[in-house]
């Protein structure tokens, strides 16, 4: 069984993985949880670039247009 580690997150991201999460069925912990896995895939990429996912998280480059 997997054990679990508590993480202080900020109320924006919270109340946002809460939102997304009711949508899949997923507690807001759940949702994040599902996020950071996302994220450590993109991040382990050998496609994507740490250059790529910044300008992603800056907003000057789509998600989409990640390849």
């Amino acid at each position: 069984m997997a054990t679990t580690s508590p993480a202080r997150i900020d109320d924006d991201l919270y109340a946002s993985a809460k939102l997304a999460g009711g949508v899949q069925s997923r507690s807001a912990s759940q949702q994040v949880v599902h996020w950071a896995r996302i994220g450590r895939e993109i991040e382990a990429s050998a496609s994507t670039s740490y250059k790529d996912i910044g300008e992603v998280l800056a907003g000057s480059r789509s998600y989409d247009r990640l390849s």
